[in-house]
């Protein structure tokens, strides 16, 4: 599915919208999880984190259907609690590539 809105695959201002609010609440949750892991990376988290978590992603995930990173991005497994430092693994995956689509993008959007 293609998600991209504009034409020759560049994404429309509504797509580098959807970019920057994504990528401030994933950066607050990513360094609110690094925060909480620091010392206890061998806890599970409770369901209602991974299905906030993943709520995100999959938005992320979404957005980022065309980009080359796309299939390296999972989601938390709710069945089998994650641990921390695991969700940590699986978030940085998305911050990198989150910034790979703020590098090829941003140029095409200075002003918002």
């Amino acid at each position: 599915m293609k998600k991209l809105t504009s034409t020759n695959n560049y994404p429309s201002e509504v797509d580098w919208e959807k970019y920057n609010l994504l990528k401030s609440m994933f950066d607050g949750i990513f360094n609110e999880l690094k925060i909480l892991s620091k010392g206890k990376q061998k806890d599970e988290l409770n369901p209602l984190k991974i299905t906030k978590i993943n709520f995100l992603l999959s938005k992320i995930k979404d957005l980022l259907v065309d980009q080359p990173s796309a299939e390296f991005l999972d989601l938390l497994n709710a069945e089998n609690l994650p641990l921390s430092s695991d969700a940590i693994i699986i978030m940085s995956h998305y911050e990198t590539a989150l910034n790979e689509y703020w590098k090829k993008y941003h140029k095409l959007f200075p002003l918002l």
